[in-house]
C-alpha cells in the first residue's frame, strides 16, 4: 500500500469518526435544547441516543466480535466487573438474559446483551461511569478493539461519556 492509498484510508476513518461523533452532538444538542423534563419519553430521546451511542461502541470491533454482521461489545462491556468491580451488578444483571425472537431470525452472539445494558445504562445516566473504566484501560481496549475504531484516540473519550 502506497502513502496516497493510506492517507485515503486515514481521511475515510476519520470521516466515520467524525460522523459518528456528530449523530451524538446533534442528538444530545437537541435533547438539551427541548427544555421539558422528559425527553427521554417525549421525543424518542433514549431511542436516538441508544442508536448513537450504539453505533459508536459497535464502530471499529475486532473482526472476533462481529457475529454474521452483527455487531457484539458484549465481552467488552463485561470487562468492567474485572476493571471495577463496584459497577460489577450494573452488568451481571443481563448476564442470563435470552434473546427475543423476532419472527424467527436467529440471533447470534451476545449483542442483544449489549444492547440492552447501554438502554439501562442510559436510562440509568450511569454509562460514563462504566465506559471510562473500560476506555481508560487501552490494552483491554485494544483486545477488543482494532485501529479503527473511535476508541483507538482518546480525543474521542470525553465526547462519548455522555
Amino acid at each position: 500500500m502506497d502513502l496516497s492509498e493510506e492517507e485515503a484510508e486515514d481521511g475515510e476513518r476519520r470521516w466515520e469518526h467524525w460522523k459518528l461523533l456528530s449523530n451524538l452532538k446533534t442528538t444530545v444538542e437537541g435533547l438539551l435544547s427541548t427544555n421539558n423534563p422528559n425527553v427521554w419519553s417525549r421525543y424518542g430521546g433514549l431511542q436516538r441516543l441508544h442508536k448513537d451511542m450504539n453505533n459508536i461502541l459497535g464502530h471499529g470491533l475486532r473482526h472476533e466480535q462481529t457475529y454474521y454482521k452483527q455487531k457484539d461489545y458484549w465481552r467488552f462491556v463485561w470487562c468492567v466487573r474485572y476493571l471495577c468491580p463496584h459497577l460489577a451488578r450494573h452488568v451481571e444483571q443481563f448476564s442470563q438474559l435470552e434473546p427475543v425472537s423476532n419472527s424467527g431470525v436467529q440471533c447470534f452472539g451476545e449483542g442483544y446483551k449489549a444492547e440492552r445494558w447501554l438502554l439501562h445504562s442510559l436510562q440509568g445516566h450511569i454509562l460514563s461511569a462504566q465506559l471510562k473504566p473500560l476506555l481508560q484501560h487501552k490494552t483491554n481496549t485494544q483486545k477488543y478493539y482494532n485501529g479503527n475504531s473511535p476508541f483507538a484516540y482518546m480525543w474521542v473519550f470525553p465526547g462519548v461519556c455522555v
